[in-house]
This record gives structure tokens, C-alpha cells and sequence, in this order.
């Protein structure tokens, strides 16, 4: 990897620069109070959103006054939940009531949410203080964020190439210091990708581990591979958030009882970490492959035994996402009309790209072939350990490339090979920055059997520990 080079935070508040954990141990000891860490975040969005268009609905006035009762609550000392006082941004496809689940288009612009997504109510009722919202791709159906509603999010790094999508709205503002700790969702890498893109650690959990809201005439990939998540710029953050957001819940048929806060996990050889640079041989590019290389070494130094290896059937797995997405005969039409101009092409051309064509056989065979392979890759979680490899094989691409050509599009679609094959297999996986390259930030992707996302978490706070946070930065120059 080349040596670390970020933009220098110069004018940021010191308490913008804090995690979330942080933030809440202060505000309970006194040390700060609420309403301080609040404004100042609101500040930082004053500071440098307009360039960046991350957030796209500020909740200042209610922000305001929940600090105002998280610092009375010290006061009097009653109890406090984990993240007592501690503002978090939430996607716009996730219920807050009272304000829009736009998902980004111009059609539920005013589809005010009647209740609380279930993770809001146990952020609420963790302390946790929702600050604003932030941008997504229509229909969360792109893999940059660029939405009818509100337009385009830019990448901090490098305006020139995308932020990802499609919670490319909260992984800029976590890394810019807008936020300490952000939620959205992920089902072709939309938590994943952006953390690649944007320098920052995420979360997606084992489908079912954490609870959405009913998601009535979605087509059933979603309910198969859509799940919420957190992103932040630590571990801590992360493991804090997943406890906090993790459970059973009525709502959701697909929930499960939280899974143990334990690292060892019965499915999972303990120690063992098997690596690949180049994920079913489809190419890698040189800084990912340094990266994960060094990944790999720094686990190594750490005592976990490495070696060289990967999933079976790899290839087939990520083949199962386009699938059962584009096989499903309504899956497609169900979400066209709702989508900007730009997002219909984009879908159109991923589709193409992959070349599945809507075929009812197409998709229950994916279905059917789907149960195998989570059989096969379960006995290799058990022998060979963690997986530690990419996230997208590839950078982030430049704006627009998602629009381009069928053989350009193909590409991003085979960078995010492992992303797919994630997503279809319903599997936890944890993303962490390693360094930077070129002025872009590189990350690892460390996959586990189904409920070890602590397990994951683990791995990836070791590599935190040797390389360090690598946010907040400011953003680069037009």
C-alpha cells in the first residue's frame, strides 16, 4: 500500500472528530453535554454539505430538544442507555415518523412514515438522537447515489468518482465528521461499497439479525438479501450499534433472537482466516490486491494462522443475485416506474450486463441451488475460518460509468462478485478501511457463517488497531 495520505482536518470541532461510544462516555460522565455535540454536528453539515449533498433532511429543531432531555436525564441521574445523547444519521429509506421514506424518488416525496422503523425504536430507546437525514439512489437501486429527488451525492475523496450507493449519503457524511454513526441498508453492497469508496467501517449483518419494517409487494430478492446495518468510522461503533439494533421483532418473519456478543462461534474454525486477492480468479485491481495483503499480514503478526484459500463455487453464488432479482418475472417491473430517468438506465443496463433474462425456471432453479451452496460454504467456514478478500475488486468508478456501455457496466458488476455472492447466501460481513492509494481509500471485506458478525468484527478491530481511523476527513477541492 502507499503510505497514508488524507486531507488534512483543519477547522473541524474536536467533538465532530469523536466516535460514537466516545461521545456517549462523555456525555454521561458530564464531560460535554449533549446539546454541544449536537450543534456541533450541525455545524460540520453548515460546514461542508453544500458541496456534497450527503444529507438532504436536517432535523434540527427535534435533535435540539431530545439533547436538551439527554442532558436533564444526566442531570437528575436517571438511567442512560448506551448511546445516551449521541446524534446518528439515518438513511432515507429507513421509517422515522413523522418525516418522508422517500427511497429517493420524486413519487414519495411526502410519504410520511405513520411509525418508527424498528432499529429507530431501539436507537431511541438506547439514547441515540436522530440528527438528519441522508441521500440514496432511487429505489436504493444503483450503485452510486444520485436520486431524482434530491440529485447527486459527491465523494469527499474525489468528486470525479462515485461515493457509492446506495448508502453512499451516509457513508460521506461519517466520513466527513457530519456524523459519528449512520444507518442504512445493504443488498448489492449498498453498505459495503460506499465504506469502500468513502473510508469508513460497516456492518452487514446475517439476514434476519436485525429487523425491518414490513415490506409489503417488494419483490422477493429484497426479502431475501436486503438487510440494515451500521457504518462509522471504529469497530467499537459498530459492535456497540449492533447490539443495540440487533433482535427479534414481530414485525419482521425473517427476525431472530440476537445473536451472542461472543467472538467464538460454533460454525467457525476459531483462528483461522482464509485469504484470496483475486476472488474466483475475475481480476483484482493492484492497490486491492496490497491491501488485502496487507490485511493478511497484519492478522498473521496477530497469531491467526493465514492461509491461501476461498469459498466453492464461488462464481455460482454471486451468479445466484441477478438471478433471482432479474429472473423473478415482476421483480424488474415492480420498481421501474417510481425510478428517475437515470436509475431506469442504470437498471436496465446492470441487467443486461448480467444477461439473465425474466424466466420463472430461471428463478426457482436459483432458489434451489442457493440452499447447496450456503450448505457448502457453511463446511468451508467451519475448516477454513474467516474469509478476508475484497470488497468491490475494483476502485471506485467515475461518475456516470454505471450509465455507460454494456462491457464498462459488466465490470462493476464483476468487481462486486463477492458483494453478490454475500448478499445471495444471506452471510455477515465486516468492511475496514487499510490505507490509501492514489488519494482513494482501500478496504477489506471479512465474511463469516450466518450469525458471526462478532466474530467478523473481531478480525477487523485487529486490523483497525495496526493501521489506524481514517476519518474524518475534509473534503477534497473541487
Amino acid at each position: 500500500m502507499a503510505d497514508r495520505v488524507v486531507n488534512e482536518v483543519s477547522s473541524i470541532n474536536p467533538l465532530c472528530r469523536l466516535g460514537a461510544i466516545e461521545l456517549a462516555t462523555a456525555i454521561r460522565a458530564g464531560d460535554i453535554s449533549s446539546r454541544e455535540v449536537v450543534k456541533a454536528h450541525l455545524d460540520r453539515i453548515d460546514q461542508v454539505n453544500a458541496g456534497l449533498n450527503a444529507v438532504v433532511r436536517r432535523l434540527d429543531a427535534e435533535a435540539l430538544a431530545a439533547a436538551d432531555e439527554a442532558d436533564e436525564a444526566v442531570r437528575q441521574g436517571k438511567p442512560t442507555g448506551p448511546l445516551h445523547g449521541v446524534p446518528a444519521t439515518l438513511k432515507e429509506n429507513i421509517d422515522l415518523k413523522g418525516h418522508p421514506t422517500t427511497l429517493g424518488t420524486v413519487a414519495l416525496a411526502h410519504a410520511d412514515a405513520v411509525a418508527d422503523e424498528p432499529i429507530v425504536q431501539r436507537l431511541k430507546g438506547a439514547g441515540a438522537i436522530p440528527l438528519a437525514r441522508t441521500n440514496l439512489p432511487d429505489m436504493a437501486m444503483r450503485l452510486h447515489t444520485d436520486s431524482g429527488l434530491h440529485g447527486p451525492t459527491r465523494n469527499p475523496w474525489d468528486q470525479t468518482v462515485t461515493p457509492g450507493g446506495s448508502s453512499g449519503g451516509e457513508a460521506v457524511s461519517i466520513a466527513t465528521g457530519m456524523s459519528p454513526l449512520g444507518f442504512g441498508g445493504d443488498m448489492c453492497g449498498s453498505l459495503r461499497w460506499p465504506a469502500q469508496c468513502c473510508g469508513v467501517a460497516t456492518l452487514k449483518p446475517t439476514l434476519g439479525a436485525v429487523p425491518r419494517a414490513a415490506l409489503p409487494m417488494a419483490p422477493y430478492g429484497i426479502e431475501l438479501m436486503a438487510v440494515l446495518g451500521p457504518l462509522a468510522r471504529t469497530v467499537a461503533d459498530l459492535r456497540a450499534a449492533f447490539s443495540v439494533i440487533s433482535g427479534a421483532h414481530p414485525v419482521d418473519s425473517w427476525s431472530y433472537p440476537a445473536p451472542s456478543s461472543s467472538a467464538v462461534e460454533p460454525d467457525l474454525a476459531p483462528g483461522r482466516v482464509a485469504v484470496s486477492t483475486n476472488p474466483g480468479g475475475g481480476g483484482t485491481h493492484p492497490s486491492i490486491v496490497a491491501g488485502i495483503e496487507q490485511a493478511a499480514r497484519i492478522l498473521e503478526r496477530a497469531g491467526w494462522q493465514v492461509e491461501e484459500a476461498e469459498p466453492p463455487r464461488l462464481e455460482e453464488a454471486a451468479r445466484l443475485w441477478p438471478e433471482i432479482n432479474f429472473g423473478n418475472p415482476t421483480s424488474i417491473d415492480a420498481m421501474t416506474a417510481l425510478l428517475s430517468p437515470d436509475a431506469q438506465v442504470a437498471l436496465q443496463r446492470w441487467a443486461q450486463a448480467a444477461g439473465v433474462m425474466p424466466d420463472g425456471n430461471t428463478f426457482v432453479d436459483a432458489l434451489q441451488r442457493r440452499s447447496s451452496i450456503i450448505g457448502d460454504w457453511a463446511e468451508f467456514f467451519q475448516t477454513r475460518g474467516l474469509w478476508l478478500t475484497a470488497t468491490s475488486t475494483e476502485l471506485p468508478f467515475e461518475v456516470g460509468a454505471d450509465l455507460g456501455s454494456l462491457e464498462r457496466v459488466g465490470r462493476i458488476l464483476n468487481g462486486h462478485r463477492v458483494i453478490m455472492a454475500t448478499n445471495s447466501l444471506g452471510l455477515p460481513s465486516a468492511v475496514i478501511p487499510v490505507g490509501v492509494s492514489d488519494g482513494l481509500p482501500q478496504s477489506v471485506q471479512i465474511i463469516g457463517p450466518r450469525f458471526a458478525e462478532m466474530a467478523c468484527l473481531t478480525a477487523a478491530e485487529t486490523i483497525e488497531r495496526s493501521v489506524g481511523v481514517f476519518a474524518p476527513i475534509e473534503p477534497a477541492p473541487t
